[in-house]
């Protein structure tokens, strides 16, 4: 399992550079943290490129892109996404370069570094590229490049919770009208007997986020039993953190929830 509660794109430090971009999708729209709130190319670029500078040196093992729910993800099967990463903006050979596998079924596109692995660099990119696209544009809802929290796997037996947001209006003849909305997921995670260390990491993660900053989770990155996009979850903690104490040092969290961000 993974847990990372710091996406380096959405800081305010990070600045990006892009061009070709359309007005009204600025690459600011990275930094949002809605889904919804995408980036795009302007009419007739079938070539995405931004460029991430996180300032300083940051270690990543969880890179992640995610397009809006309501629209799915806008490309051709013949489409590629990269991304690369540089000690410099120098991108000829750049150090790390990574094509993603796109998931149609859950409008992501992700890699997680294997075993305790971390890529630690400045200069980020991400480039996809579509030559045949149909809507004569590139767009990309977010990109999350993090590390993951240092703890111990949940227990097993989460909780995961799919709904329809379809609204529904039914007359008093039995006529039903929807405005068809996106599926929207909720998870739900228990830890039994962690010891006070890792009970203090995971609540400063959720006192730093709240309900209010994104989380990234994912139950199995290396797809030992489940598709990794399948249980890949980008959304909000609710707003308590029930703890229960077992004996001396050993603590149990009755569950923390995490509601997908659309």
């Amino acid at each position: 399992m993974r847990f990372s509660n710091y996406n380096l794109v959405s800081q305010d430090a990070t600045v990006f550079t892009a061009s070709n971009i359309d007005a009204n999708f600025p690459v600011s729209n990275l930094k949002n943290y809605l889904r919804s709130k995408r980036v795009r190319t302007a009419t007739g670029t079938t070539t995405l490129t931004v460029v991430i500078d996180t300032i300083t040196t940051e270690d990543v093992n969880c890179i992640v892109c995610l397009w809006p729910k309501e629209d799915g993800i806008k490309l051709t099967d013949a489409a590629t996404v990269q991304i690369q990463a540089n000690a410099t903006n120098s991108w000829g050979a750049p150090a790390f370069n990574q094509t993603l596998t796109i998931d149609n079924n859950y409008s992501v596109a992700s890699f997680f570094a294997s075993g305790s692995t971390v890529y630690s660099y400045r200069y980020w990119r991400i480039v996809i590229t579509d030559a045949g696209n149909p809507y004569n544009y590139i767009e990309l809802g977010k990109l999350w490049l993090g590390n993951s929290l240092s703890v111990e796997n949940a227990q097993n037996g989460f909780k995961w919770v799919d709904t329809d947001l379809t609204q529904t209006v039914e007359n008093e003849f039995g006529h039903s009208y929807e405005d068809e909305y996106p599926v929207s997921s909720q998870l739900t995670l228990a830890y039994q007997y962690l010891t006070y260390t890792d009970i203090q990491t995971l609540q400063n993660a959720w006192r730093t986020n709240g309900k209010h900053i994104p989380v990234l989770c994912v139950l199995d990155p290396a797809e030992q039993v489940f598709d990794k996009d399948h249980f890949l979850i980008y959304g909000k903690m609710v707003p308590t953190f029930p703890l229960t104490h077992v004996n001396y040092n050993l603590l149990n969290i009755d569950g923390i929830t995490i509601k997908e961000l659309s």
